[in-house]
C-alpha cells in the first residue's frame, strides 16, 4: 500500500508543469494541518510527562515530611535533639527514595522558630529541587518565616513541616489521656472514699493501658488519701502535672 502511494505521488508530481497545481496546494495544506496537529499532540503530552513528574516528585516530598513527622512522634529522652538525616528518613517511607526529579538527594534545611512547651522548636524545609539558584536562596534564608514563605508545588516543591505543631498535637493527646486517667483515679476514689496507693494504681495503670502519646505509664505520687498527683513527661523533660484532690484551695 505504501508503495503505490508513492509510486503515485511520483508520477502525479512528474506530470505538473508551469503553475502551481490544485493537488500541490491540497498537499502543502494537509502538510500543514498534519503538522499542527502533530505539534498539539507533542504539547499535549509533553504537559501530560511534567503533571506526572510533578506528582511523583510531590509524592517523594510528602513522605518524607511524613518520615520527620514520624520521627518525632516516636522520639524518646535518648533520641529527642537528633539532626534529621535524609538517609535515617528514608528507612521510614514505604515507597520514597527521597531524591528529586535529576535524582539529586532531598534538601532539608531547618530553621529555629517558636518556643513551645520549654522548646525551641523548628520550621523544616523539605526541597525537592534541582534549580541550584533555589537551593542557595533555601540554604541562605536566615529565619523560619522566610522558610514559611518558600512552601510551593509544581516541579521542585518545597513542603514546610513546622515541629512545634507537632509537638502541641503530642502534647494535647497526652493531656487527653492524662485526663482520662484522673477520672478512672477519681472513680477509684468515690468506691473507696481515698485515692489509691501507688501500687494499687500499678494495678489499675495496667489493667487500663492508658498511656501517654509516646507510650510511658503516667507517673503517680500518693501523698495521702485526699490527694496525689499525676502527670507525665516529655522526652524533652516538659512535664504537665494534674493534681489529685477534693479539698476546696
Amino acid at each position: 500500500m505504501t508503495s503505490f502511494l508513492g509510486d503515485f505521488l511520483t508520477r502525479h508530481l512528474r506530470n505538473q508543469r508551469g503553475a502551481f497545481s490544485p493537488f500541490m496546494f491540497g498537499l502543502l495544506m494537509a502538510i500543514g494541518i498534519f503538522s499542527t496537529l502533530a505539534m498539539h499532540w507533542a504539547k499535549k503530552d509533553l504537559i501530560r510527562i511534567q503533571e506526572e513528574r510533578a506528582e511523583r516528585v510531590k509524592a517523594e516530598a510528602e513522605d518524607i515530611a511524613k518520615a520527620v513527622e514520624f520521627t518525632i512522634m516516636t522520639e524518646t529522652a535518648s533520641t529527642f535533639g537528633q539532626d534529621f538525616n535524609i538517609d535515617e528518613l528514608r528507612q521510614h517511607t514505604g515507597r520514597s527514595q527521597g531524591k528529586t526529579r535529576g535524582q539529586q538527594d532531598i534538601q532539608l534545611i531547618a530553621r529555629d522558630s517558636e518556643t513551645v512547651f520549654d522548646l525551641t522548636n523548628q520550621r523544616i524545609a523539605i526541597a525537592a529541587t534541582d534549580d541550584p539558584l533555589a537551593q542557595t536562596e533555601l540554604r541562605d534564608t536566615p529565619d523560619a518565616k522566610g522558610l514559611a514563605r518558600a512552601a510551593k508545588d509544581g516541579l521542585d516543591p518545597v513542603i514546610i513541616v513546622d515541629t512545634g505543631a507537632i509537638r502541641k498535637n503530642q502534647v494535647a493527646k497526652s493531656v487527653q489521656r492524662l485526663e482520662q486517667m484522673a477520672e478512672q483515679v477519681y472513680q477509684f476514689y468515690a468506691a473507696n472514699f481515698r485515692f489509691p496507693t501507688e501500687s494499687e494504681y500499678d494495678q489499675l495503670q495496667d489493667a487500663l493501658k492508658i498511656k501517654d502519646i509516646w507510650g510511658n505509664d503516667f507517673y503517680y505520687t500518693y501523698r495521702n488519701d485526699e490527694e496525689a498527683l499525676l502527670e507525665f513527661t516529655s522526652p524533652w523533660n516538659y512535664t504537665y502535672p494534674i493534681k489529685l484532690t477534693l479539698k476546696d484551695e
